[in-house]
C-alpha cells in the first residue's frame, strides 16, 4: 500500500467523517469532529461534545458510549488512511480508567499499529484535550471486506 501524503489523508479524513454524520444526522450526539492526522505516525483523532443521553446513572460517560468512540474513530482512521470503503471491527478490547465528565474536551486518538493484507491492528485512547489526562485505552482488529 502506498502511504498517503499528510494533504491526501486530511482530504480522505475529513470526506469519511462528513459521510459518517451524514448518516447519523437525525443523531446530533453520534456527530464527531476532525482535529487532526498524522499520514507519517498513521493517526487520527477526533473530538465529540458529550450529550445527556450518553450518560450512566452516575452522570459520567457511559462505558459503551466510550467503545462506541474509539471503534468509531479506528474504523474511520482504517477507511480515511487506507483508502478503503468497507472493514468491520473483528476484535475490540478496552481499558476504562477514570471516568469522563459530561464539560471534559475530549480527544478520540486512533493509530494504525500493523497491517496486513486484511487485517489491521490499531491503538486507541480518550485523553482530556487540554491536560492529556487518559480515560480510558483499547486495541482492536479490523477486517478489510475488499
Amino acid at each position: 500500500m502506498t502511504r498517503p501524503t499528510q494533504e491526501e489523508f486530511a482530504q480522505r479524513a475529513q470526506s469519511c467523517i462528513a459521510t459518517y454524520n451524514k448518516h447519523y444526522e437525525r443523531f446530533p450526539s453520534h456527530q464527531l469532529h476532525f482535529y487532526s492526522c498524522d499520514a507519517e505516525k498513521r493517526v487520527l483523532q477526533l473530538t465529540h461534545t458529550i450529550c445527556p443521553d450518553e450518560l450512566n446513572v452516575y452522570d459520567t460517560l457511559h462505558g459503551g458510549a466510550m467503545a462506541w468512540l474509539v471503534d468509531s474513530c479506528a474504523g474511520l482512521l482504517c477507511r480515511s488512511y487506507m483508502d478503503i470503503t468497507a472493514c468491520v471491527t473483528t476484535n475490540l478490547n478496552l481499558s476504562y480508567i477514570r471516568s469522563i465528565s459530561p464539560a471534559d474536551p475530549i480527544i478520540i486518538r486512533a493509530t494504525l499499529s500493523n497491517e496486513g493484507r486484511k487485517v489491521l491492528h490499531l491503538t486507541m485512547d480518550i485523553h482530556h484535550q487540554d491536560t492529556e489526562m487518559l480515560y480510558c485505552t483499547a486495541s482492536a482488529s479490523f477486517y478489510v471486506c475488499e
